[in-house]
Parts: C-alpha cells; structure tokens; sequence
C-alpha cells in the first residue's frame, strides 16, 4: 500500500504503538462498523486473524539497522491485533487473535459464526490483517518457487496454462457478524448469511497441497450448512496461481461437485489484489457476501487460457446468486471452507 498514512484515522498514540498490520486491522473495522451503522457493545466478540503478524516492524528494525523503541514487543505481537481493536472500540469480552497460514482471516470468521452459533455472541467483529511484503519475506517465498517472476501485467494467472505463482500483497479486511434477531431487530443492512464452516488439517504434508484434506473440507462445510454440492451456485476459489496448488484445487472440486461444476460460476480474484494472505482469506469471504447480496461474480482478470475446464470469467458476470462458498488453504496443511446463501427476509 503505497504511502501509507494513518493520520487522522490512528491517533499518534496508536500510530507509535501498533505495528502496521495491526493498523491497517483498525482502519478496516472501523470501516465495517460504519457500514454497520453499530457501536460495539461492551461485551462484543473480536477475533483477529493473521500470518506473518509483525515481520514488517522486525525487518525494519532489525535488518535494517534500525533501534528498537519501547513498543517493539507489542508491535509484533499477533495477539495485538484483537488485543489493539478491544482497546479502540471499548470491549471486554472475548477478543482473540487466531494464525492458520493465509487461512487465518477467514478462520476467525469461521471461529466467531461458531460462536454466534452456540450462542456465545452475538455481535462480534472479525477478520484478518496482514503486513508481510518485506524483503525478509519475499525472499523467503521466492525461494520455496510460489512467486511469479512473470511481468507486472501478466503476473498471478489462477488455472491459467502459464500460472506460475503469486504476487504478495498487503492489506485487512472485518466484517461485522451478528446474531440473526439482532441483526432485524435493529434493521441492518444483511449481505448475506453465514451458514457454514469447517476447517480440516492435512496432518501428512506442511507445503504441498491435500486433495484428499480438500475434498473433506468442502463436503464438511456443506454438511454444516445442510446443502448438497448440487445447491451451491457460486465458488470464491483459493486460486493462488501454483501450478501444483491449482492443479489439486481443480481436481478436489471436479470430485466434489462432478457435472453440476459446469453450471457453477466460479472467480479467482487474487491477481485483484495481490495474494494478502490473511487479508485475502477475510476478503474472499467479505467479497462472496457482496456478490450474493449484489447479483454478481467477481472477475478473475488474469485466467485467460484456461488449464482446467473451470467456469471464470475475465469480466464481472451479473448473475442472480443464491448460495456461495469460499475456499481457503494455507501452509501448515490448513484447509478451510465458509458457506453463504441470500437472505430472504
């Protein structure tokens, strides 16, 4: 995110203490609690999410030469990112910060439906924020072979013939989630519901992808939404443009979904906006809401010739969707699934 700045969003305070992925967290669930049109009550749930949690502030001060200040620690922490946003808005209830890989953000969507669910909440505040473009980790993914090295308007094809990897990218994306009741009886604005959830853990492989953990995730997630893979109409893939990752998601969902696959509009959207890792799993989520409550699939700009016979379009496509999963996987064998239908009210 080119020039950055806080400034009459973050107090000095805040700008001096949290590290810059816990900022971009705070600017992001502000912006989800106005679009709400909700103050968080006392006890509302926060549950953060986030990979590489502080990286940003270690290389600047360690590999680069820099001096830590007092704040270092906390900075870096990844439980400040719940921790920082329980401060902003004045909660004291649960507030948590969950690390999945890429997954976490859609993890802790994942974590506050169950527990909107059990009743344990019923407005919470959720989502992932993620600092990681550094020359720390850049360096470190280029040499596990999951960076394109293609030119800027060509880079990140997802289920293209010439995909070659991602592009990282840096950013946070909150939702604010409530209980259904509380969310009429206020009269929010619903972009959809959360119907489903599972996350499973390929226990065999920390880097290579699972087709058999993906396949088990995508039928849990729709046993946990009592639908069949026949009733879902529209899939946010994981798409990060491997040539392996893509090849083993093509396959899970061709086992899963079989011939109703051709009648399923999927996108692949990453080459949108870079691959955030936990910001991106939060905002696939956040962006399968907003097709569903807007009527259309998110184009996948870069998936021009197409390696898999997959359903993506370069353009948005205006299409009436009524139910939707979003996908998710991660490094540490972390394969998770959230599903979402209309609301009909």
């Amino acid at each position: 995110i080119k020039d950055f700045d806080p400034k009459g969003i973050l107090t000095p305070k805040e700008s001096r203490r949290f590290g810059r992925f816990v900022q971009f967290g705070i600017i992001s669930a502000e912006e989800a609690l106005q679009d709400a049109g909700i103050t968080l009550p006392r006890d509302a749930l926060i549950v953060g999410g986030t990979s590489r949690a502080g990286v940003y502030e270690l290389e600047r001060v360690f590999l680069n030469g820099g001096h830590p200040t007092g704040y270092i620690m906390l900075s870096t922490m990844a439980s400040m990112l719940s921790s920082a946003l329980a401060e902003r808005f004045r909660t004291s209830g649960e507030a948590i910060t969950i690390s999945g890989a890429c997954a976490s953000g859609a993890m802790a969507i994942g974590y506050t439906y169950r527990a909107i669910k059990e009743g344990r909440a019923e407005v919470a505040l959720c989502g992932g924020a993620e600092a990681p473009v550094t020359e720390f980790t850049l360096k470190g993914y280029s040499r596990m072979g999951v960076l394109s090295r293609l030119s800027p308007d060509r880079a990140e094809r997802p289920f293209d013939k010439l995909r070659d990897g991602f592009v990282l990218g840096e950013g946070a994306t909150f939702l604010v989630l409530e209980e259904l009741g509380h969310a009429l009886r206020r009269n929010a604005r619903v972009y959809a519901e959360v119907v489903g959830y599972a996350l499973v853990v390929n226990p065999e492989n920390h880097v290579a992808p699972s087709k058999e953990a993906e396949v088990e995730v995508i039928k849990k997630a729709l046993e946990d939404a009592t639908m069949t893979p026949e009733e879902i109409e529209h899939i946010n893939t994981h798409g990060t443009a491997t040539k392996q990752g893509d090849l083993i998601e093509a396959e899970s969902l061709k086992e899963v979904f079989g011939g109703s696959l051709n009648s399923i509009a999927l996108s692949a959207i990453k080459p949108s906006t870079g691959h955030m890792l936990s910001g991106s799993s939060a905002f696939e989520v956040a962006v399968t809401g907003w097709a569903i409550s807007e009527g259309i699939v998110p184009p996948s700009i870069r998936s021009e010739d197409l390696d898999f016979p997959l359903n993506l379009y370069q353009n948005h496509l205006k299409r009436n969707i009524k139910t939707a999963m979003s996908l998710s996987f991660g490094f540490g064998g972390v394969n998770m699934a959230v599903v979402l239908k209309a609301f009909e009210g």
